[in-house]
């Protein structure tokens, strides 16, 4: 009885796992094949890899203030954190030749900036784009502020739905032609 229980289970697992939609890599390849498909990138569903985490401090400014005849200086800082989690959905909200502008929040103007670089390791994928890397974070820009990512971000890159695109790909179809009907007069 327990052996036929657990051959229920694990038949139930495989059918789970097979079912699930795999997500590949968005290479340039794959990018130019949808491309010549006329297909357009913002129809697709990116998720991003790796966790992102967007993080930036500011100062505040002193504050100077009586409080029962005593002077309160307050200074304090304000600390904004945004966390996208790995394979978070985001959507293509801008493409350009090497690079596309994908967001992961419905707010306007909050997106993420995925590009292509030069070098034989970076090719091959659309990679989290920052102004600098130094060795401890990157500088990137989200909406129109200036964020610090960690270097684990360095490795974040654009993933898409194996099934989806291969689904966007199959609507192409061929046309027979039409042929002159031989019985005019």
């Amino acid at each position: 009885m327990g052996k036929q229980i657990l051959i229920i289970v694990s038949i139930v697992l495989l059918l789970t796992a097979s079912s699930c939609t795999r997500k590949i890599i968005f290479t340039p390849q794959l990018r130019a094949q949808l491309e010549s498909q006329n297909i357009d990138l913002k129809d697709v569903q990116f998720y991003n890899s790796e966790k992102i985490v967007l993080k930036r401090v500011e100062e505040q400014p002193e504050e100077v203030l009586i409080n029962e005849g005593a002077v309160e200086v307050t200074k304090g800082k304000i600390i904004e954190e945004i966390v996208i989690k790995k394979k978070t959905p985001g959507i293509c909200k801008q493409v350009n030749r090497y690079h596309l502008n994908v967001s992961f929040e419905a707010e306007e103007g909050k997106y993420l900036k995925f590009g292509r670089k030069a070098g034989p390791m970076l090719r091959d994928r659309y990679r989290l784009y920052a102004k600098e890397w130094n060795v401890e974070n990157g500088k990137v820009t989200y909406g129109d502020t200036l964020y610090n990512a960690g270097l684990s971000a360095a490795d974040a890159h654009l993933l898409v739905e194996k099934n989806q695109v291969y689904d966007l790909i199959r609507e192409k179809r061929v046309a027979r032609g039409v042929r002159v009907d031989n019985s005019r007069d």
